[in-house]
């Protein structure tokens, strides 16, 4: 069982990505102890936490504040994905194990017609696993730690990409090139097509950004 700090730092970052809590939104320690039957003192904490990560922001005599969305902030949260992704497929495939090669290939090992008319949550949890799978095989705990903070900032807006559902086959193709790269050890291959496939998602989220960012805070 964790402890009532951790408790709350889960429930208010969970309500952070899935926009439970809007940028820009105000969050007081005491509102926040209602809703979640915890401690001021917990939820304090929790926040300060979550401001280190990015999540909030503390304004003196204020409290703290969801962190808001911007173009600017979507660049660099993809500029980081681009470098650790890369990261992780050059050490797979310099050492392309195939107990690790299963891993990744099996993530894909239901889906039997790259055209089957999948739900679009069932779309995206499959690559959001492939790309946290990626990091979690590449065995290096501060890239690790590190991911799994910009995966969830990244979280917030990819759902305004509006041509998610019209990109998945080339995505898992892209998904499933990276594959055959790092089981052939194909580094500076494996490397470029995750770099590709990463700035192509940034450009396609920014595309949609300036159109449907309203929709963030509805």
């Amino acid at each position: 069982m964790g402890t009532l700090k951790e408790d709350a730092y889960i429930k208010i970052r969970e309500g952070i990505v899935t926009l439970k809590f809007k940028p820009g939104q105000w969050l007081h320690d005491t509102e926040l102890s209602k809703l979640f039957n915890i401690g001021r003192t917990p939820i304090r904490e929790a926040l300060i936490k979550l401001e280190q990560e990015g999540f909030v922001k503390s304004m003196t005599n204020k409290g703290f504040m969801v962190s808001e969305i911007d173009a600017k902030g979507i660049n660099e949260l993809y500029e980081v994905r681009a470098y650790m992704e890369s990261l992780a497929v050059r050490r797979l495939s310099l050492d392309p194990l195939p107990e690790k090669i299963k891993i990744l290939e099996d993530i894909f090992i239901n889906i039997k017609n790259l055209n089957d008319n999948l739900p679009l949550s069932v779309r995206f949890n499959i690559g959001q696993k492939f790309h946290r799978t990626l990091i979690t095989l590449s065995e290096n705990e501060l890239a690790i730690s590190i991911m799994d903070t910009v995966y969830d900032h990244i979280e917030r807006v990819r759902w305004l990409d509006i041509s998610l559902n019209d990109r998945f086959v080339e995505n898992m193709e892209s998904h499933l090139r990276i594959i055959k790269l790092i089981k052939e050890g194909d580094t500076e291959g494996a490397e470029k097509e995750v770099k590709r496939h990463v700035f192509a998602s940034k450009d396609s989220i920014l595309k949609f950004f300036e159109q449907r960012k309203n929709l963030l805070y509805l």
